[in-house]
């Protein structure tokens, strides 16, 4: 009868001690598949509009062989012009748009005219790098999304937001295009003029990018 009592006790227990425990969940695992393009710069372009509203502005001018200040009102500008697109890359999850890099010269770029003082000071700048960190799907448009990225121009770093088509072309390519609208006076690109006398000051940059020559890799990967 004890032998019995200290089996029954025992049983007890272990079971006790069980109850406390909770199974470990079964850990799963994938495949993920990454492809990595690289960017063809004879193939892509960043063109670029600026456009600006002028409530006032003040223009020194030669007249009669003397220079004098002429006010001018309600001036509206527009320059436009082309960047040269050094080098970036692209990367796809398992078919998933994932992120991009695209690094931008700048050493040449002018946005300015001849009626205004202000320009880029571009001499002493690093390139541009935008860095694309998601996409999300836009269901408004076909084959469009939302890219958030990092945009970094002349030491300053900025979160953006702007919508781009991205898909594949005959030879597996992949394209993306997109514009970006930026507000100078949110930049230290310009010798800004004072802000009561401008009405807006908006530069649109299009994309028009190329990547290929993918790379490609799978690892197992663990899935929470």
């Amino acid at each position: 009868m004890k032998s019995i009592l200290i089996v029954l006790s025992v049983v007890i227990f272990l079971s006790a001690c069980n109850s406390g425990n909770t199974p470990e969940k079964e850990k799963k695992f994938e495949l993920r598949t990454t492809k990595t393009y690289v960017l063809k710069p004879e193939l892509s372009k960043l063109s670029w509009i600026r456009q600006v509203d002028y409530k006032y502005l003040e223009k020194r001018m030669k007249i009669f062989g003397t220079y004098t200040n002429v006010s001018l009102e309600n001036v509206q500008l527009e320059t436009n012009g082309e960047n040269t697109v050094k080098s970036g890359s692209f990367v796809v999850v398992n078919e998933k748009f994932t992120s991009a890099e695209v690094e931008i010269d700048l050493t040449l770029t002018r946005f300015y005219s001849d009626e205004e003082e202000s320009f880029f000071e571009s001499e002493s700048y690093d390139p541009a790098k935008l860095v694309v960190n998601s996409f999300v799907e836009d269901s408004a448009e076909n084959s469009g999304y939302i890219a958030t990225a990092d945009l970094t121009m002349n030491g300053k770093t900025q979160e953006i937001n702007f919508p781009v088509s991205i898909s594949y072309d005959a030879n597996s390519n992949v394209i993306f295009t997109g514009t970006y609208l930026m507000q100078t006076s949110e930049w230290p690109i310009l010798k800004q003029p004072k802000p009561e006398n401008v009405n807006y000051d908006e530069i649109s940059f299009g994309f028009d990018l190329v990547f290929g020559d993918a790379s490609e890799k799978v690892d197992t990967v663990y899935v929470e």
